[in-house]
């Protein structure tokens, strides 16, 4: 039994030798046959290319696949017709037929054997390959481009005294030029009808949840001050205060500044001549009324139960503000600024009407409650007088060029509470100087002329 075991392995090992013996002949004889040609059964897409050298099947694909007609460029319900002749859609004949010679030819040996019998048996298929005109097709491109793209649209704000609301965002999009042409170069043939283009999504830079993480929930207060009507320079002054003011975000824990946000008052950013006052009197310089802008937003801001950082006051008392909460600034020199110390953004909003200047600050419902004292007025110090001589007033005339204002100081109390509990309790003391009347008269007239003459004596006889 062991002798004819050892026979029949024998024999085994013996036939398999002869069959690799016979494989590794047929191999390289067929490998020798087909050295520079393609294997048999190998097409590109459907033409045979089989048996064909190189340069064979590059003629042969050039000749078969030469497109013609339309195809369609489509974007989710809609489809743009194109003539393959207008992005110059070509077959690259010669990297597909090195695609049909790499068949059985670019694996291991046997798995290129089984290569090859796959595809002498059944057939192996390989695709074509396209080209396009970039330029052309990117022409074409840019107009459907026009259909399809869209600008993203940022979410918005929609305040009103009686509600804040958001209008959503939108997403944008825009034709990937880069990525359509890919997908034209790896899928255009001969049955494609329909390529789909490829678009980028475009976010708006601000989203309805970015508008929802500020807070900004209510009118949280609104002040305003007359404004005597007709065109003047403080009124331009204050119109382009009012302006720059306008839409101003601030973030919670940050300090709001008013010369930072209305910048420098000059001819340069647009301000001009009105009354100012400057070392107790009224005289012309740049930039004129911008303090109304700073009472009116100081007031607006108190009321907020916002707490004040900076605040000055007007070295004169001035009767049309309320009695010790004026605030005055200086370029450069005299600041107003307060603190956001909510958990959300406040927006400042401006408005100039026919006769009064108007702030709304909105921001998140804190449920703070504002409350001022009556103001008290203590230590009155009545103005000087002055009389000045003006030679431009006719001779006699006297006029009142600046009316005098008695000094004062006024004090009022801020109290701010929530749920009962108080948040801000200050006493606001505001020290004004008087302001000096000045009257003005023309220079003294003349004196007349003299009317007395010399006599002659006469003798008496």
């Amino acid at each position: 039994m062991l002798i004819v075991n050892q026979r029949a392995i024998k024999f085994s090992l013996i036939a398999i030798a002869v069959f690799l013996t016979a494989a590794i002949t047929i191999t390289i004889g067929h490998a020798a046959i087909y050295k520079d040609r393609i294997y048999p059964g190998v097409r590109i897409k459907n033409l045979d290319v089989g048996g064909l050298t190189l340069p064979e099947a590059t003629a042969r694909a050039d000749r078969a696949f030469t497109p013609t007609g339309q195809i369609y460029l489509s974007f989710k319900d809609k489809k743009w017709p194109v003539d393959l002749d207008r992005i110059g859609v070509k077959a690259k004949a010669a990297d597909s037929a090195k695609l049909a010679l790499s068949v059985g030819r670019r694996d291991g040996l046997f798995a290129n054997l089984s290569t090859r019998y796959g595809a002498w048996t059944r057939g192996e298929s390989v695709p074509v390959k396209w080209q396009i005109d970039k330029e052309k097709t990117t022409q074409v491109l840019k107009k459907t481009a026009k259909i399809i793209d869209q600008p993203p649209i940022d979410a918005k704000l929609l305040l009103s005294l009686n509600s804040v609301k958001i209008q959503p965002g939108q997403e944008g999009r825009k034709l990937s030029y880069s990525a359509t042409l890919a997908r034209l170069k790896s899928r255009i043939d001969n049955k494609t009808k329909k390529i789909e283009v490829a678009v980028r999504v475009r976010r708006p830079d601000k989203t309805t949840a970015d508008i929802k993480k500020l807070h900004i929930e209510k009118l949280v207060a609104e002040y305003s001050t007359s404004l005597s009507p007709g065109v003047s320079g403080r009124r331009y002054n204050i119109e382009l205060a009012m302006r720059t003011l306008d839409n101003t975000y601030v973030p919670p824990g940050t300090v709001f500044s008013f010369n930072k946000v209305v910048g420098p008052r000059t001819r340069k950013a647009g301000f001009t001549e009105a009354p100012v006052i400057e070392r107790g009197q009224l005289v012309q310089g740049i930039g004129g009324g911008i303090c109304q802008v700073a009472t009116t937003i100081y007031n607006a801001a108190m009321i907020a139960g916002l707490p004040t950082v900076e605040r000055s006051v007007h070295s004169n008392y001035i009767s049309h503000y309320p009695a010790g909460r004026d605030a005055t600034v200086v370029d450069g020199a005299i600041d107003f600024k307060f603190r956001n110390d909510t958990n959300g953004t406040l927006v400042i909003k401006t408005q100039v009407t026919s006769n009064a200047v108007i702030f709304r600050i909105y921001g998140p419902d804190t449920g703070r409650i504002t409350t001022f004292s009556q103001p008290e007025v203590l230590n009155i110090v009545p103005y000087g007088s002055r009389t000045e001589t003006d030679t431009a007033l006719p001779p006699g005339v006297k006029i009142n060029s600046q009316a005098g204002i008695e000094g004062r100081t006024v004090r009022v109390v801020r109290k701010v509470t929530l749920n009962g509990k108080t948040l801000i309790n200050e006493t606001i003391v505001s020290r004004y100087t008087p302001r000096t009347e000045i009257i003005k008269v023309g220079p003294e007239p003349p004196p007349p002329p003299s009317t007395e003459s010399s006599a002659t004596p006469t003798a008496t006889p």
